[in-house]
């Protein structure tokens, strides 16, 4: 929500590219897409070269999801070591603006800190902050009949789900709902999604998870 509330804000486009998924294969620079990262130090550099080009001549936001592999420690792995200071050399020349997401801080190598103008932490939300989030993606969700109704009552109710970050967001569970198009869409959304959590964390039985799609 960060990266595109500050796309909207600045006026410019959105390039979001995942580091979670690498691949070893030869990709080219020009053909950098999410998820395909390459772990060879050589093929790294041309992609990262690709996707800057790419955010500069559009004056990009860059949003790199989960660097961690390229931002870690150094060690005694010495392809490791060569991501990292090919990611760090290319990072400290990039002119752009980038967002970088992580929830690895601490295992981050020292020379990352001098590469980092601003360092943001965002921690749980309160109450008060998801009945906003709420209503400001309720009041976007229209159907031909119309837009979504709801009440005080029933924002404050919404409000003490504990949706945050990945595991069930706030903007999922109201996209999920809006194209159920039903009353009670929303309530089946989050039904849905407590079960598939209690299923992933164990709490459910191990049987279910061979159910999931």
């Amino acid at each position: 929500m960060t990266a595109e509330g500050l796309s909207e804000h600045l006026e410019r486009p959105l390039y979001t590219v995942s580091a979670g998924n690498v691949s070893a294969g030869n990709v080219s620079a020009g053909n950098v897409s999410a998820g395909n990262l390459s772990k060879d130090a050589k093929h790294l550099e041309e992609q990262l070269c690709g996707m800057f080009e790419v955010a500069e001549h559009w004056k990009a936001l860059l949003l790199l999801d989960e660097p961690d592999d390229f931002l870690c420690k150094r060690s005694y792995d010495s392809n490791h070591n060569s991501l990292v200071s090919v990611f760090l050399r290319k990072l400290e020349y990039y002119k752009g603006m980038m967002l970088l997401t992580t929830n690895r801080v601490r295992d981050f190598d020292e020379a990352v800190q001098s590469r980092i103008h601003v360092g943001i932490e965002y921690n749980p939300l309160g109450v008060d902050t998801r009945k906003s989030i709420w209503r400001s993606f309720l009041e976007k969700a229209k159907t031909e009949q119309g837009g979504a109704a709801y009440s005080d009552k029933q924002l404050n109710v919404l409000a003490k789900h504990s949706l945050n970050g990945r595991q069930a967001s706030i903007k999922n569970t109201v996209r999920a709902a809006h194209a159920l198009a039903s009353n009670d869409g929303t309530k089946t959304v989050l039904d849905v999604g407590k079960k598939f959590e209690n299923d992933f964390r164990g709490s459910g039985e191990m049987a279910n998870m061979l159910s999931y799609a």
